[in-house]
């Protein structure tokens, strides 16, 4: 027997966001096209679609998926029965098929083919069927999935297929989008922006916040549609409560200094991440990212490093397959980060480590960071760890340079008094505000720690310099790996990562971009 509520469209809530834009580019789409609506759990797939299906009136079926359905003759049965609702002259014949014993599935395929063919003859693209599969990351059968493939590629004009999922499904979508058979909404088209976020606040959830208020939130949320909501639900309860004690994420102040002396993340928001992205991953995915939430920003090397492990290329390919709130940070995909609101999460999850292991995951990350010259993020984790020996020494290696000086000055004002006493002499006379001398040779050394911002408009480290100094000299990886005394994996991290900073592909680009005096 079928469940009758996995065909329902979801109604419509009332006083929804109204999105018009993203309605309207679904409903540019046409027959023969895949749809395919892709982000993390919260932001607002099915919404979207039932307020499609719900402004414009057509002929659709819709059909909520769940692991049970990833059984390829459960799949089809259910498909068939949805696609029967509105074109009752389909699938007869597959339905037999799928009733033997043993049914030959790929038959059964092209049955349903051939029937929805029929319905082409007389009908134009833009009066086509649409067929909806609300959570299609839940089918992960390999031979479903190739059946589905091959649906896909002879999907004719007179059906739409429109898919929402957490995560993109395998069904050769390169190919797809070179064939103008696919249309996407990710996650930057569904983040809520903010007269959006406004519309929901004041008119949704009836809250009467100021625009300043809105816009710490818009910051703080990234546009991600259910925070919203369950701040809004914790705002409504607590009507009194000031909109800077809901710490969805971190101030940009505590993001760029490593969270320190953030607030627990909202309760609410705490218990969705938990149960609907969290607890659902295997345990080793879960411990690869509660250890890269550590940083605010990780490379491939730098997680191998934190999990004294040398799989985590294939850990981070897993968690960007299935949209685990994971923000790339240039177009080589290099350098990452987390949702902000994620990454509090899983921040609280190493906190429940015991604190002998979150001392040795520090200690490996600040070491990591200090070798690859990136001093600023390895001093978040020198004063975590309170290592004032290792403060001292990274304080002594950022540069003095006049423009240095407010970053300096921030890690010195972060310190105790007492640990302000203790400072070398040079440090000293930076915090009593008189004139530190700067040695003119070390100008070109210029070891700028790195904001969160997109890697490619972000300085060289002074390491990246130096591989860049023996780049133009002409030496081999292996030439330039013995004179920095690093390992050639390591040297192949810092080739990467400047030429993302720089947006050029290979050796060849950079060069030319560095003799032309635009680095």
């Amino acid at each position: 027997m079928l469940l009758k509520t996995r065909f329902y469209l979801p109604p419509l809530r009332p006083q929804c966001v109204p999105r018009p834009h993203l309605v309207q580019r679904l409903q540019q789409s046409a027959g023969g096209q895949l749809v395919l609506v892709c982000a993390p759990a919260g932001y607002g797939k099915t919404t979207l679609i039932s307020q499609w299906l719900h402004s414009h009136p057509q002929s659709f079926c819709w059909l909520t998926l769940d692991q049970s359905l990833s059984s390829p003759p459960l799949f089809w049965s259910h498909l068939i029965t949805a696609l029967r609702e509105i074109e009752p002259s389909v699938g007869e014949e597959a339905l037999a098929l799928l009733e033997e014993g043993e049914p030959d599935l790929q038959s059964v395929v092209v049955s349903l083919l051939n029937d929805l063919d029929q319905l082409s003859v007389g009908s134009s693209a833009g009066q086509a069927l649409t067929v909806v599969l609300d959570d299609a990351h839940e089918l992960q059968d390999e031979e479903l999935l190739q059946q589905l493939g091959l649906f896909l590629d002879h999907l004719p004009a007179a059906l739409r297929v429109v898919m929402t999922s957490r995560s993109e499904p395998p069904l050769s979508l390169a190919r797809r989008r070179v064939n103008n058979q696919l249309l996407e909404l990710g996650v930057s088209e569904l983040e809520f922006g903010e007269d959006e976020i406004q519309t929901f606040f004041r008119e949704t959830m009836s809250l009467g916040l100021d625009g300043d208020a809105i816009s710490r939130l818009t910051y703080k949320s990234e546009g991600w549609p259910a925070g919203l909501q369950l701040l809004a639900l914790s705002l409504q309860r607590h009507p009194d409560q000031n909109v800077s004690d809901e710490q969805p994420g971190t101030s940009g102040k505590e993001a760029k200094a490593g969270g320190r002396g953030s607030r627990p993340l909202n309760r609410d928001v705490a218990d969705y991440l938990l149960q609907e992205v969290f607890a659902i991953q295997s345990p080793e995915l879960q411990r690869f990212l509660t250890l890269t939430a550590l940083p605010r920003r990780f490379c491939v090397a730098l997680a191998n490093a934190l999990a004294e492990a040398d799989d985590s290329q294939a850990q981070l390919q897993t968690v960007d397959r299935l949209n685990l709130f994971l923000v790339p940070l240039d177009n080589h995909g290099t350098w990452f980060r987390y949702h902000d609101l994620f990454r509090q999460f899983l921040l609280q999850h190493f906190s429940q480590l015991p604190p002998a292991e979150q001392r040795k995951i520090r200690f490996r990350a600040g070491q990591w960071l200090e070798q690859a010259g990136y001093l600023e993020e390895a001093m978040e984790q020198a004063v975590a760890l309170d290592d004032w020996p290792w403060i001292v020494e990274l304080l002594q290696q950022l540069p003095l340079g006049e423009k240095d000086m407010v970053r300096l000055q921030r890690w010195i004002n972060s310190l105790s008094p007492e640990r302000q006493q203790q400072l070398p002499e040079p440090l000293q006379k930076l915090i009593e505000g008189k004139p530190v001398s700067v040695d003119e040779s070390d100008a070109g050394d210029d070891l700028r720690p790195t904001e969160l911002q997109e890697p490619q408009v972000e300085p060289l480290t002074q390491r990246e310099q130096q591989v860049m100094h023996w780049l133009g000299e002409g030496l081999s990886n292996k030439q330039i790996a013995d004179r920095l005394n690093i390992s050639i994996n390591t040297l192949k991290v810092h080739i990467r990562n400047l030429y993302g900073k720089m947006g050029v592909e290979n050796r060849t680009q950079a060069l030319l971009k560095v003799r032309s005096g635009n680095p």
